[in-house]
């Protein structure tokens, strides 16, 4: 429920002082036909392969999938076969509630006012919005609220300014949901499934050292694209969103 108030906040708004607003990117819009889904798929399984790939080698993650307990290839296929399609559902159920609210609203409506600093200011308020999950919803790492908020911060950094660029390259608001329940599914339940560590996450995890040092090189990647094609953000924005008012 909590994952669905910022398509909450957009419907208030767009209901009460936003009136003439309206969506450049609704859910009839699908973008780059299998793009869509392979793009983010193949990132967030390449950022989390990469960061406990690191992790192995370093010896602060071991291949141990299920616990121990899928002690065969068979095993292994056979639990991920029946949870993946019934976790992926579920966290793109969640990852839309958010996205139709971050990239399918606020990012694009500050663009279209021109606001400066606009992906500076979504990813500001995706870290206060998840201020309460991570006191109240175990996300907590090493019990510091300071730890916790600082990596978190910096994975929205590196995390969300990607999923926006994809969704003003494809024209969708899709790829960021995708982009979202993949992120969740891969790191909260995928590869702590696959890999133990007892680093606290720190290191590993949802956003931990070694995944936003990941996620920030794709990001860079992205950044060093747009500095090739001489565009800027702003420019960027208004091609997607076609200079909406």
């Amino acid at each position: 429920m909590m994952m669905w108030t910022p398509f909450v906040g957009r419907i208030v708004a767009s209901k009460t002082i936003d009136l003439n607003w309206r969506a450049p990117f609704p859910l009839t819009k699908w973008g780059r036909r299998f793009e869509v889904i392979i793009l983010p798929l193949v990132l967030v399984l390449a950022i989390y392969g990469t960061a406990y790939f690191i992790g192995l080698m370093a010896g602060i993650a071991e291949w141990k999938p299920g616990g121990g307990k899928w002690d065969s290839l068979s095993r292994i296929v056979l639990n991920l076969g029946l949870n993946v399609p019934i976790l992926l559902p579920l966290f793109t159920l969640g990852a839309l509630g958010e996205e139709l609210g971050w990239r399918g609203y606020l990012q694009p409506r500050l663009d279209a006012a021109r606001v400066k600093h606009s992906l500076a200011i979504v990813i500001a308020l995706e870290v206060v919005w998840h201020l309460p999950v991570m006191m109240l919803g175990g996300y907590l790492l090493k019990d510091s609220l300071l730890v916790t908020l600082l990596l978190f911060t910096a994975l929205k950094i590196c995390a969300s300014p990607l999923w926006a660029w994809v969704v003003y390259r494809m024209g969708s608001v899709w790829p960021a949901v995708f982009f979202h329940a993949l992120h969740n599914l891969a790191s909260q339940w995928l590869y702590p499934r696959l890999f133990v560590s007892d680093e606290g996450g720190i290191m590993l995890g949802e956003f931990g050292v070694l995944p936003i040092v990941c996620y920030a090189t794709a990001a860079a990647i992205g950044v060093a694209k747009m500095r090739r094609q001489r565009l800027s953000w702003l420019q960027l924005a208004d091609r997607s969103l076609g200079r909406a008012p």
